[in-house]
């Protein structure tokens, strides 16, 4: 078979024979300006980007040119998926997000397992594909911790590892264990939502320090004349005085 060359690649391009939109077929009549009009597709294909040689071999050929292009995981998953190749897919999907997404709609559990290492991954991996005991270890960020909670239990054990102000809120607003999250709001944001939504105004008014949160806790909640004082020298201030006119 003829080995196409850029003036072969620009007639497919022009010819509408494939899925391409019309600002992806500029963007890639642009990038062949860079050729000689003899240069070969392994030349170009060498300088293409990576989604450009998935697209390319799903929906025109070449596959064997363009699969060495193939190195990142996102694009390693998706020529497996729809196109083929899994052996040598397989191993080019190195990170979480894809190893996750591999394992639940093409298989390969027991190989992709090990490479789900990051907490969101690890709780998707739980929730929809299972291995629990295996994936609670990998749940250490707060956002995940509480989100395993919510979703799948472990209350006991993921309590522990919600430090952070935002999550320790959340869970003290929709699973509860108030009493212990309440010492975890340290920062005048989540201390400001905590009092709104939730009580202890008096625990967490000392805790609004940043005059943007004491602005809206005067304006919310109240405690202006607490709260002019953590706003002074700011450029909320003006806004603080017009709401003490209306």
């Amino acid at each position: 078979m003829k080995t196409k060359t850029k003036k072969d690649i620009i007639e497919i391009l022009l010819s509408g024979k494939h899925n391409f939109c019309e600002p992806e077929v500029n963007e890639a009549l642009k990038f062949l300006e860079n050729f000689e009009d003899n240069d070969t597709i392994d030349k170009i294909a060498s300088y293409a980007p990576e989604r450009w040689a998935y697209y390319w071999a799903r929906d025109i050929g070449d596959r064997d040119i363009m699969r060495d292009r193939i190195t990142e995981s996102g694009w390693a998953y998706y020529w497996a998926l729809n196109i083929g190749d899994r052996d040598i897919m397989r191993d080019r999907v190195t990170e979480p997000e894809w190893a996750y997404y591999w394992a639940r709609d093409i298989g390969d559990r027991d190989i992709m397992r090990d490479r789900v290492t990051e907490p969101e991954w690890a709780y998707y991996w739980a929730l929809n594909i299972g291995d629990r005991d295996i994936m609670q270890d990998r749940i250490t960020e707060s956002r995940w911790a509480y989100y395993w909670a919510r979703d799948i239990g472990d209350r006991d054990i993921m309590r522990d590892r919600v430090t952070e102000p935002e999550w320790a809120y959340y869970w003290a607003l929709n699973i509860g264990d108030r009493d212990i999250m309440r010492d975890r709001i340290t920062e005048s944001g989540w201390a400001y939502y905590w009092a709104l939504n939730i009580g202890d105004r008096e625990i967490m008014r000392d805790r609004v320090t940043e005059p943007e949160w004491a602005l809206e806790w005067a304006m919310y909640i109240g405690d202006q004349e607490i709260m002019k004082n953590r706003i002074a020298g700011s450029k909320y201030i003006d806004m603080l005085i017009e709401k003490g006119k209306e």
